[in-house]
């Protein structure tokens, strides 16, 4: 009975030209990968031709801007450097806004505000020009963005010290940088990157704000060929041009894939 089962089993399958899954889930490996088992493994035939390819892709544009030990601090001296203190930031925040609201609730509670509760010191952005301004209020007070691990990379700020006035910063902001999301996949094979293959199944342009949702229907599809006729499961990754990996700080994404025979 059993082997009839898979007989039948096996026929039906081999007329099937279309084979749909739904991945569904959090990133929780830091390495940007997420396993997902078939509840039923495709036991394709050896002899037909396979293509993989994305048939739609939803998640959340939430990448991180900070990272620990590389450019996560901040540091000022509230009185013309003979002290300097060190701001930490938490790596999920994403946007000027964002930033400059945790630096003034730290200087808040480490006394920087004068009496009259005005900031000594804040960050805001030119949407215009793409550039940060630091404005310094605090004759006393200085910001250095010459020491290590500071945050001046993201904001665009020179290696130096910035006393009272205000301050444009000489470049660009990277608040936001990424922009290509490469989807990969274990069981697809021929996506060209950089002049090699690679298990590539689809490459996004991210222009959505931080925390707005990501939503792709590759229209016509791009298909890449299957690398495996049996399939228990697969195993996606999310990285950025770079090959830096992408969890989207856990939340929740859905990948829709087809595999066809031709």
């Amino acid at each position: 009975m059993e082997q009839l089962l898979e007989r039948l089993t096996n026929i039906l399958q081999s007329k099937r030209r279309s084979y749909p899954v739904t991945i569904q889930g959090h990133i929780t490996n830091p390495d940007g990968t997420y396993i997902h088992h078939l509840k039923e493994p495709f036991n394709l035939e050896d002899d037909g031709i396979y293509l993989i390819w994305l048939q739609s892709f939803t998640g959340w544009s939430n990448f991180p801007n900070l990272v620990a030990g590389v450019n996560h601090k901040l540091y000022y001296s509230p009185d013309n450097g003979s002290t300097i203190k060190t701001i930490e930031f938490p790596t999920s925040l994403q946007s000027c806004y964002t930033y400059n609201d945790y630096l003034q609730s730290k200087l808040q509670t480490n006394g920087g505000y004068d009496e009259e509760d005005q900031a000594p010191f804040e960050v805001s952005a030119d949407l215009t020009t793409q550039r940060i301004i630091l404005n310094v209020k605090n004759e006393n007070f200085v910001v250095y963005f010459n020491l290590p691990q500071t945050w001046r990379n993201r904001l665009g700020f020179d290696s130096k010290q910035y006393a009272y006035g205000v301050h444009i910063a000489e470049n660009r902001a990277n608040i936001m940088d990424t922009l290509n999301i490469f989807i990969e996949a274990d069981i697809a094979w021929g996506w060209n990157r950089k002049g090699e293959p690679t298990n590539t199944i689809y490459a996004l342009v991210n222009e959505k704000p931080a925390g707005e949702m990501i939503v792709v229907k590759p229209n016509p599809p791009i298909k890449v060929s299957l690398s495996s006729t049996y399939i228990d499961r697969i195993t996606l990754k999310f990285i950025t041009e770079d090959g830096e990996p992408i969890t989207f700080q856990g939340e929740e994404f859905t990948c829709n894939i087809i595999i066809e025979r031709v």
